[in-house]
């Protein structure tokens, strides 16, 4: 009696220790939402973006801010507080240049000389009228700068590239407060740096909101399951080292919490509970039974022990194959919550055991009116499945036919902030760009001139065309290329008519404007355009969010249009838009991989247990089951595949799973006894279900909190994996024992006694 508790003292003073080394190290613990870090690893289409990137400018270090007028822009009180607002901006730290529709001029050449003129006048506020017919003739602006019923004005605000989450934090916070001082009818911003730091605000708050709902519900289950201070005490002491230590041990790698594994804590608090429950449950019974302290911990650990080390083995390994995902933030979430559900498991037999070694014996009276309950229930269950097999079977067709139909309309698809909900105010302000402007997502092409100079006149002419074309298809009307810049140019040559904004017909013309390029262009302005060395152009802009998939099919149709021409140019589309979308694509592919090793592990599990290949065919079914019902619910409830619904299969399964091995963990045991089949899963099944209905309970009332997240992915994946997890138990109580009857036999070896259910 005195060897064990000596060393339980000992494993809770080392457990402890370190539980406060990571408590320590928690202040390090960083938050990071950096949206590039979502881009295929190792992956040529990066490689080529940033190269791109790395010859131009970045695509996305920007802001643009809305403002509307409902009475329209062509007012002399609004006009002045804009250029209020446009003083303030300039003010702002990390800005480059604030451009806006009324700090640009009309630029005239003639034969009497050079002169500019303002879009709109400042000096003649009666002129409005004439600004107005004017701008809405310049294709340039129209549409662009200002919005076509000619009530909101844009401002494109530059700042400087790849700034850091501490830049982004002065831009977004100094933008707001700015924005705060005026009271126009409508301001939005949208751009990368206000959209990271609204995320990670978010990310903070939703890791504390759902740390203490995780908690609070961990408290409510334990104080139903056990009424006891030790039933509440132990398991929670447990679960919330665990997290800890996780959380600790990211900190120490310097790894930060990004969007995905905000909802690691979570997770670890709802799959510790599992491997609680089972541990404390079964010591419990054994106590019932009168057994001693230290044989009922013996028999709780060499009977759950084996089972609860393989589902934390699945559950682990379903998190692990996440890591064959080419996008980072994807891989680090696998193997952080695999290595968290390993630290669970290893803290809960090594915490709960020592904790029950030194606190006196619980009364093993307890709850024998709720055993009793569970007993009748459990029976009744039973004998229902038993005695209603083909019906069971014939519903369970007729489900898995239904949702086949329901998977065939599920699509891979995805926006840029397809996580915020629709009636979110960033989501809103990205939103109204799509409404009143070209839209805030960027969009990127290429263009490498494969012999010569991009700029000769029959070069810049299939520039041109291919212009026509990408307006034709894209829902864009102009392109920032350096065509843009000839075209202006030309104008300004030609008395500034908006009918001179053109390639000039004549080649002998158009080589006099590419000559005077670097000579009356900023160099600044033309870099951002066209390399040096002039083999290397770019044509940007930006378009309505109107979702990857819709992309990806007028990229198709881009490329079929231009089969056959341009042959003196490598066309290639880039960009941060491009990549998150090419991201997703290989995700589904990923998630596929996922599960197919998912499938072999836990195969390989089942197959070690019974050597039997019918057994392992029997024990995936229940569990491919219920992801074919969630794809054939996502598809019919209209829920894309993408980043944050890609992963769900593979958690989900990992998770479900486990209550098949407890199930046929028991059997295992149960025929190794000399029982009966039909007598082994009475056993099995009466033995078992209790834990099972409990843990999924918790389990999926655990990942139903994530319902309440700002994030859509996040509510996503705490109700589909609910409802996988409450599926999963449905046929692992009233399929799975069917399967079994049907087509697994009990190898001659095993049968040591005649059938107790004869006797």
């Amino acid at each position: 009696m005195k060897y064990p508790k000596r060393i339980s003292a000992v494993i809770l003073l080392c457990v402890g220790v370190f539980t406060a080394v990571c408590i320590w190290n928690l202040q390090f613990l960083s938050l990071d939402y950096n949206f590039e870090n979502f881009f295929p690893e190792n992956d040529e289409e990066t490689v080529f973006f940033k190269e791109h990137r790395e010859r131009f400018a970045s695509d996305n270090d920007f802001l643009l801010v809305a403002v509307k007028n409902n009475d329209g822009v062509f007012r002399k009180d609004f006009l002045l507080e804009l250029e209020n607002l446009l003083a303030d901006l300039d003010t702002v730290t990390h800005v480059d240049t604030v451009l806006s529709l009324t700090r640009m001029n009309k630029l005239f050449v003639n034969d009497f000389g050079k002169w500019k003129v303002p879009y709109i006048n400042y000096d003649n506020l009666d002129s409005l009228q004439n600004d107005s017919i004017w701008i809405s003739k310049t294709p340039d602006v129209y549409g662009s700068l200002i919005s076509k019923d000619c009530k909101t004005l844009s401002i494109f605000v530059k700042h400087q590239d790849y700034l850091s989450k501490e830049g982004c934090a002065a831009i977004s916070e100094s933008v707001n407060n700015i924005k705060s001082l005026y009271d126009f009818d409508e301001m939005h911003i949208a751009g990368r740096s206000v959209g990271q730091i609204y995320y990670v605000a978010l990310m903070q708050s939703e890791l504390k909101f759902f740390m203490v709902t995780s908690l609070v519900l961990l408290l409510v289950f334990l104080i139903l399951a056990f009424r006891s201070w030790w039933g509440i005490l132990l398991p929670v002491t447990v679960v919330v080292a665990s997290v800890i230590w996780i959380l600790g041990i990211m900190a120490m790698l310097q790894k930060p919490l990004n969007l995905v594994l905000t909802v690691l804590p979570t997770i670890i608090f709802i799959v510790g509970m599992s491997d609680v429950i089972h541990i404390v449950s079964k010591y419990l019974e054994e106590l019932r039974k009168g057994k001693p302290k230290f044989e009922a911990l013996k028999i709780t650990i060499k009977e759950v022990g084996m089972a609860t080390l393989l589902t934390s083995v699945t559950t682990a390994v379903g998190f692990l194959t996440l890591y064959f995902s080419r996008v980072v933030p994807i891989k680090d979430f696998g193997v952080y919550v695999a290595m968290g559900v390993m630290i669970t498991f290893v803290l809960s037999f090594l915490v709960l055991p020592s904790m029950f070694a030194l606190i006196p014996t619980p009364s093993r009276s307890k709850k024998k009116s709720e055993a009793t309950f569970w007993t009748k229930v459990l029976r009744r269950s039973f004998l229902w499945t038993i005695h209603n097999q083909v019906k069971v079977v014939s519903i369970s067709g007729i489900i898995l036919i239904g949702s086949f139909v329901g998977l065939s309309a599920l699509e891979v698809n995805n926006f840029l902030l397809e996580d915020l909900k629709e009636n979110d105010p960033l989501n809103k302000s990205f939103m109204f760009f799509d409404e009143h402007f070209s839209g805030a997502r960027p969009m990127e092409l290429s263009i490498e001139c494969k012999e010569g100079s991009i700029l000769t006149p029959s070069n810049l002419r299939e520039l041109d065309s291919l212009e026509r074309l990408l307006v034709s298809i894209y829902p864009n009307e102009s392109f920032g290329s350096v065509l843009t810049v000839i075209k202006s140019l030309n104008r300004v040559l030609n008395g500034g008519s908006n009918l001179q904004y053109k390639l000039p017909e004549a080649d002998k013309e158009l080589r006099k404007i590419t000559s005077r390029l670097k000579k009356q262009i900023p160099q600044e302005l033309l870099k951002q355009y066209l390399t040096a060395d002039e083999k290397y152009a770019r044509f940007s802009s930006t378009v309505p969010d109107l979702g990857g998939n819709q992309y990806r099919a007028l990229n198709n149709s881009f490329a079929e249009k231009r089969e056959g021409q341009f042959p003196q140019f490598n066309i290639h589309h880039t960009g941060t838009a491009h990549l998150i979308d090419k991201n997703n694509q290989y995700l589904s592919t990923s998630m596929v991989l996922s599960l197919l090793i998912a499938f072999a592990v836990i195969a390989g599990i089942v197959g070690f247990l019974f050597r039997s290949l019918k057994m392992v065919l029997i024990s995936l079914i229940p569990n491919v089951f219920p992801l074919v019902m969630i794809a054939g619910i996502m598809g019919v409830a209209d829920i894309d595949i993408k980043v944050s619904t890609a992963i769900l299969f593979t958690i989900a399964f990992g998770i479900a799973v486990d209550d098949t091995i407890h199930f046929i963990s028991k059997l295992k045991l149960e025929i190794n006894k000399g029982a009966s089949l039909v007598f082994a899963l009475r056993r099995t099944y009466m033995s078992t279900g209790r834990a099972l209905v409990l843990t999924t309970a918790i389990l999926s009332a655990g990942f139903l909190t994530l319902i309440f997240s700002n994030f859509l992915g996040t509510l996503y994946l705490g109700l589909l994996v609910s409802l996988t997890l409450f599926f999963a138990l449905v046929a692992d109580l009233f399929l799975l024992p069917i399967l079994i009857l049907w087509f697994y036999k009990i190898p001659k070896s095993n049968s040591k006694t005649k059938s107790v259910m004869e006797t």
